[in-house]
């Protein structure tokens, strides 16, 4: 520390170097300082942060138009199609949606935003939500999320692990939990905590 004081006295540049410096031990407390003086490998580390904060936006979740048949789940990161047997989507009134890999995804992305200060980003700006979309488990078909019947625990996994199904038509769910386990609940009464042991998020 004595050290790195004196080199402040030495000129303006070597001040805001050590700055820069204390910055980046805070953000890589275990990070040598002494290593991180080397002018090279601090440039190195700046140029890999940058990597890695681009490749992350990449994969961000993004809003996509209510006709196109491909996205990206903003709560997994993984690639959906509007084929996939687990797909989900919210629609929004302006003409754009989201897709999520599973039920499971939306519902949590959905809850979530309870506990929000703020909305997500994603949802600033798009009208009203209006309709919630799931895959009905045995026709893989699109269904209104709101009048179906949901079975979670189950010992069944989609792709992302323990899920969620959906069933249009509540026998079907019953059949389905008594011969493959979980409960029936529907999206009015499942909750966030739920959602979170479900998978331990």
């Amino acid at each position: 520390m004595t050290a790195m004081l004196c080199l402040a006295e030495d000129g303006s540049n070597q001040a805001r170097s050590e700055i820069g410096m204390r910055r980046i031990a805070r953000l890589y407390p275990k990070v040598n300082l002494l290593i991180l003086m080397n002018k090279k490998i601090i440039h190195c580390l700046l140029i890999i942060a940058f990597c890695l904060v681009c490749a992350g936006c990449g994969k961000s979740g993004s809003v996509v138009r209510v006709d196109a048949t491909e996205g990206v789940c903003p709560v997994c990161q993984m690639k959906v199609k509007v084929t996939d047997p687990t797909a989900s989507e919210i629609v929004f009134s302006d003409g754009n949606k989201l897709m999520f890999e599973t039920a499971g995804d939306m519902i949590f992305f959905v809850l979530s935003q309870f506990e929000k200060e703020e909305p997500s980003e994603l949802l600033k700006g798009r009208g009203d939500i209006e309709k919630l979309l799931m895959k009905d488990y045995n026709s893989k078909s699109y269904i209104d999320a709101s009048k179906a019947t949901l079975v979670h625990k189950s010992k069944i996994n989609g792709p992302m692990g323990p899920e969620v199904f959906a069933f249009e038509k509540e026998e079907d769910a019953r059949s389905f939990a008594e011969a493959n386990g979980g409960s029936l609940t529907t999206l009015n009464t499942l909750t966030l905590d739920e959602i979170r042991n479900l998978r331990k998020r």
